[in-house]
């Protein structure tokens, strides 16, 4: 194999756009520019993360806003 062959068998693909890449670096940095990330979705307001983490923060929001609060002894009701 030569040394062209063996840098295109070992190409990092980007799975948006099929844009290859050397290096995974590069494509880490592709992804970053391009906001080729995987998009989380809160189902109640359609906002779109590209965490995990930062949906489930989102959504506590949400659970803020349909639990009544009792002003008298602070007990939350759904």
């Amino acid at each position: 194999m030569d040394n062209m062959t063996l840098h295109l068998t070992m190409a990092h693909q980007c799975e948006v756009c099929d844009a290859s890449f050397p290096k995974p670096s590069q494509l880490m940095q592709h992804r970053r520019t391009e906001n080729h990330w995987p998009k989380f979705t809160c189902p109640s307001c359609k906002k779109t993360f590209t965490r995990k983490n930062n949906l489930k923060q989102h959504m506590k929001k949400h659970e803020d806003e349909n639990n009544h609060h009792c002003p008298e002894c602070l007990r939350v009701f759904t």
